[in-house]
């Protein structure tokens, strides 16, 4: 299902902007460990359907990067709950 919902997005960016298509390559999560990919899996979605409905334009390239931005703190936050939890169990 993830290579699916991937090569759909990839399908998407072929025929856009090359701006577009550069910063659109970056939603791929099929190379995220599974409790990175669970949160990353959300913003390509979101991604996908904002890729389906606005045209090319330089504010849908900065919406793609805010959305990847916004990406990668949510899976930092996971990686510090993910190591806090450990750090939890370590101490029992």
């Amino acid at each position: 299902m993830t290579t699916n919902r991937n090569q759909t997005l990839r399908k998407m960016l072929e025929n856009r902007h090359p701006s577009v298509r550069e910063v659109g390559k970056h939603l791929n999560y099929d190379e995220y460990m599974p409790h990175r990919r669970a949160v990353a899996k959300p913003f390509a979605y979101l991604a996908a359907e904002m890729l389906g409905k606005l045209p090319d334009s330089p504010e849908l390239t900065v919406m793609l990067r805010k959305i990847i931005e916004a990406r990668d703190c949510s899976i930092r936050a996971a990686d510090d709950a993910r190591q806090k939890e450990k750090n939890d169990n370590a101490s029992d």
